[in-house]
Parts: structure tokens; sequence; C-alpha cells
């Protein structure tokens, strides 16, 4: 590949990136187009911002200062370099292989274009000149035994594009498949998630101990000043000094305890700060990635065989990366991939496991829901099925999932923070309530979209002599296990954090039910209203209009807003009554939010009649916009 040729394709993949925007609107257009102008500007200020930050914080700095900066700089670069990852790879390829192997251009030289393609992003457009300008910072402020510092950032930021390029590609072949694209992303997303608690978790432990400490240390200064005031009391009952010269001792005792405490919470001060900078150097020494703070660290006490190491360790490893990535890249294209729709005939399951399974899965389908009609019903099981094998739901359902988790162990472990809440009991049913609003909001992708997931399926509820009002009770329906079970989940956990009486409890539980119907109400609306396609394996619109997209943003937000308005004038009642009386009314939020779910179930079954005659005459304009979009 000639020089020319790689410039060509270049401008050839920024006019791309222009004209999927373009299809947006010109307000996406010329959003997109100055975002990558403010990138590339930002370069190279971001390059001036790195040497004067290194001027500012690290003038005269030794081993552990450095350690700790670069340590910073080094995990704030890799959270946006994944967070960027992660958003390219529920993306297509813009310029892929396939579309570059018929041009005269060597399997090398696409191999090449495409991994520097990937250092075309905004976390390495943002903190690769930083750094160096880091970098150069300490060389001006400790000399040139820093020289080593500027070939460890760049076999540092070489080690992981070169990792991340070869993973992507690994996960590329994955994905291929459709049917593992989902599972793919969704399972990355949960294991960034999970790992990015890590240092929170640590911190929550170390200050732990910290608190821990500092309250042995007060009361043990409690003590010392307990003795020594008591000691001058039996001096003073004794007559053996005066009132006056007491006084004096009392001051000069409070003044000496004082000193000998601060001196000892120093002391722990100090040895944290030992302990955690011994942590870090360990995990550093381990971890290759955490060999570029160590390395520079070592270069300040003028160590440089072990930089050295740590250099051509890193270049290896990128080179070795690499390596492995162009030799997949070969086997696919000139061996063929041996995986995906290349199975063995032997990996088809038999028809008898094929028929037995759908037997299984048509009983599921067929099930009734008591009270409801039956074609309503199975809408309901078929809608929330097609619902929970969605990539795209498993995308927006792994969130409040996580949360739940997070917020269930630091709630069960961290005992001593439960004990410092001091919500008023008067006031805690409002957390249930406000709990079950933001589940209902993490599910509003899907309650304000209902059709979108459908895409082509949509056709099987045009052609089908349903009636309207049950298509849209039987979707309506198939939210309610996400909705209800998260919210339960979020209750039973704040009722077991800071308890209240049954009958609040049982009012809070009724919430549930009637918060769920208004917001269905509003996302049929929504839904008939504002159709939007999504591409498969993602929740991006297949055909995005920036302004468009913030305007029905806005007025979600307001309508989500106004959902809670009876909820809040149930509670608000309830509470002004029981600080007038000064009497606990849990009975009456009960028979309030009871008396609220039956007007609200009322006029949403007078609503749903109107809502399915507008489905009705909506029906062709929702299935254009939802059907037929492109892979």
């Amino acid at each position: 590949m000639t020089w020319g040729q790689f410039v060509a394709l270049l401008k050839l993949r920024i006019r791309l990136s222009l004209n999927q925007a373009k299809k947006g609107g010109k307000f996406a257009y010329y959003l997109t187009a100055g975002l990558m102008l403010i990138g590339f500007l930002f370069s190279t200020t971001s390059l001036i911002l790195g040497f004067a930050g290194g001027l500012a914080f690290l003038e005269g700095a030794g081993f552990e200062k450095v350690l700790v900066s670069w340590t910073i700089v080094g995990c704030v670069f890799l959270l946006f370099w994944t967070i960027g990852l992660l958003t390219e790879l529920q993306q297509s390829e813009l310029l892929s292989m396939d579309r570059l192997l018929h041009l005269p251009i060597s399997l090398k030289g696409v191999f090449f274009l495409n991994y520097s393609s990937c250092l075309l992003n905004i976390s390495f457009l943002m903190f690769a000149p930083g750094m160096l300008g880091f970098a150069v910072a300490m060389i001006y402020l400790q000399g040139i035994k820093l020289l080593l510092s500027i070939p460890l950032v760049i076999g540092f930021l070489f080690l992981v594009s070169a990792i991340t390029y070869h993973f992507r590609g690994w996960v590329g072949r994955l994905m291929e498949n459709k049917k593992y694209r989902g599972n793919v992303i969704v399972i990355m997303t949960l294991i960034f998630v999970l790992l990015a608690q890590v240092p929170m978790m640590y911190m929550r432990g170390v200050e732990k101990q910290g608190r821990q400490s500092r309250k042995q240390v007060d009361q043990t200064s409690a003590n010392r000043l307990k003795s020594l005031r008591r000691f001058n009391q039996i001096a003073f009952e004794n007559d053996a000094i005066s009132i006056d010269a007491k006084l004096a001792l009392d001051d000069a005792v409070i003044s000496k305890n004082k000193e000998i405490r601060e001196a000892e919470i120093r002391d722990i001060r100090d040895r944290r700060k030992a302990r955690m900078t011994q942590q870090m150097k360990t995990i550093c020494t381990w971890f290759p990635l955490g060999w570029l703070p160590l390395g520079i660290a070592y270069l300040t006490e003028g160590i440089v065989t072990l930089p050295l190491i740590f250099i051509t360790v890193l270049f290896t490893a990128g080179i070795v990366s690499l390596s492995y990535a162009y030799r997949s890249t070969l086997n696919r294209y000139l061996v063929g991939d041996q995986t995906g729709s290349n199975r063995r005939k032997s990996d088809t399951p038999k028809i008898d496991n094929l028929d037995s399974l759908s037997v299984k899965k048509l009983d599921f389908m067929y099930r009734r829901i008591p009270w409801i009609p039956d074609s309503a019903s199975v809408v309901a099981f078929s809608s929330f099925r097609a619902l929970v094998r969605s990539p795209e739901a498993k995308l927006i359902l792994v969130l409040p999932s996580v949360l739940l988790v997070l917020f269930f162990g630091s709630s069960f472990f961290a005992k001593e923070s439960i004990s410092r809440i001091t919500i008023s009991e008067s006031l805690r049913p409002w957390a249930g309530v406000g709990s079950v609003a933001g589940v209902m909001f993490m599910l509003s992708s899907f309650m304000f979209n209902m059709f979108g997931l459908d895409r082509d399926g949509f056709r099987a509820f045009v052609v089908t002599p349903i009636q309207r009002k049950h298509l849209l009770l039987g979707k309506n329906l198939s939210m309610a296990p996400l909705g209800f079970g998260l919210s339960l989940g979020f209750i039973l956990i704040l009722t077991f954090i800071a308890p209240v009486g049954p009958f609040k409890v049982l009012a809070v539980l009724m919430q549930v039910p009637t918060i769920f119907l208004l917001f269905c109400l509003i996302g049929n609306y929504f839904s008939i209203g504002f159709p939007m396609g999504i591409k498969r394996g993602t929740m991006q619109p297949s055909n995005p209009r920036i302004l468009y997209i913030i305007l029905i943003s806005i007025v979600m937000a307001i309508s989500m807003s106004l959902i809670l308005i009876p909820s809040t004038m149930v509670f608000g009642v309830s509470w002004l009554v029981e600080f007038v009386t000064q009497q606990d009314v849990g009975w009456l939020y009960l028979v309030l939010s009871v008396f609220e779910f039956a007007i609200v179930a009322a006029v949403y079954d007078r609503m749903l009649d109107q809502q399915a005659q507008w489905l009705w005459k909506r029906e062709s304009d929702i299935l254009l916009e939802v059907a037929n979009v492109p892979e």
C-alpha cells in the first residue's frame, strides 16, 4: 500500500462517517463534522494541557506521587477506551475488509489500514497527546533520566491498541452470528460495569479501615484525657495544688493530648498511604498495563533496568498480538472460517429434539392469564418471549439488573452504612415510590416504542383479526414481569434498609401496578404516534434524526414527570395527616392507594378503547417505519 492509497482510504472513511450522519438530517451532519474537527483540534490542546499539568503537579515528585499520578492517568484512559470499544462493537463497520479486498491492495495493507483506523477515536485523540505531554514535562523537570518515559508511554498505547484490535477481530467473528451478537455485547457490558465497581469497593474498604482507626484513636485520646484530668482533680482535692494551678494543668493536658492525637492520626494516615502505595506497586508489577506508571516511578529513582525490560515486553506483546490477529485474518480470507454457517452436519439437532422443543414453546405461548381475553394472553406471552430473547432487550435489562445486584450487595454488607440512615419514617415510603418510577424509566425504551422491536413481525399483528384493544393490552402485559419483578426487588431491599409499618409497605406495593398502568398509557401514545425502527442487535434507530429524537426525549421526560403526580398527591395527603395528628396513619395511605389504583384502572380501560381506534388508523404508517429495517 502506497502513502497515497492510505491517505485516500482515510479520507473515504471520514466521508462515510459524515454521510452516515447526514441521514439523520443537517443538524446531525454538522454536529458530527464539528465533533470530528474539535477532536483533531483537541489533540493539540491535549498535548499542551498535559505538559502544563505535568509542570504544575510533578515538580519535585518522588516515587509515590509519580506512581499514583500515572496510575490515575492510565486508568482514566482505559476507562474511556473501553467505553469507546463497547460503543464501536454495537455499530456496523463503515469500511470493512470485505469492501477493500477487491481493490489492488495487499492484505497486509488492508490490515494495517484497519489497525490504524482504530486509533482515530476520541479516547486516543484526547489522552495520547496529553500523556506524551505529561512525560515531556517530567523530562523537563527531572532531567534526562526520565527520557525512557516516552517509549514507555508509546509502548503502553501500542499494547492497548494491539490487544484491542485483536480482541475486536475475535469478537467480530463471534458477532457475525446474529444469534450471539447481543449476548456478547451484554456479557461485555456486564463485565465492564462490575469491574468499574472494583475501585469504589476498594476505596470503601480503605475508608472503613480509616474510620475504625480514627475511632480507636479518639477513644484512646478520650481515656487518656480523662485519666490526666482525674489525676489533677485528685491533687486539687488533696490540697497539693491550687485552683489556678489545676486550671493551668488542665489546659496543658488538653493541649498536649491534642498534639498526641494529631500525631497518632498523622501516623495512621502515613501508614495507610504507605500500605496503599505498596498495594498499588504490587498490582502494577503483576498487571502488564500497570508497567507504565511503575516504570516511570522507577525512573525517578534512577533505576533503568526494569523500565527497559518493561519497554521490551510491551512492544513484544503488542507485536505478538498483532501477528496473531493478522494470522487469524489470513486464515479467514484464504482458508475460510470454519465457524458459523460452516458447521458440521453432526452439530445439527435431531428432528425429534426440535419437535419436542417446539411443543414446549407452544405450550408456553398458549398459556392463559386469568380474567384476560385469550387473544391478549397470546400476544402477551409471545411478546414477552420475543422480548427476553431479543439482544436489544438484554442490552437495556442488564443495567437495572446490575444496579439491583450492586445495591443489594452494598446494602447487605455495609451494615455500618445502614445504621447511619436517618430518613424519617414518614418519608421512607416515598423512596419506594421513587424506586418504582426509576425502574419504569429504565424500561421506557420498550414501553415508549413497543412495536420497534417487532420489525417485520409487526405484519403478523396487522393481518390478524385480533381486536386492537387486546393487542395493546397484550403488549402492555408483556412488560409486566420485568417491571413488577425489578420493582419488587428494590422495594424489598428498601424495606430491609429502612423498615416501615406493614400498611405502608402494602401501600407502596399497591403503587407498582398504578404507576405501571400510567406508564403503559403514555407508552401506548408514543408507540402509536412516534414509532421508530430499531436496528437488529442494537437499540439504535434505523433512521436517526437527532433533532427529532431530542424533542421526543424532552416530551417523554415531561410526560413521565406528570405520571408521578397522582402518587405524589396520595402520599402527600397521608403525610400531611400524619404530620398534623402525629399519629401513624399507614392505613390511610393504603386506602388512598387502593382508591387511586381503582381510578387509574378505570381510566386505563376507557382510554385503551380510544388508543385501539387510533392504532387501527396508524397501522400502515407504523408498518412502514418499523418494518424492513436494514441490517
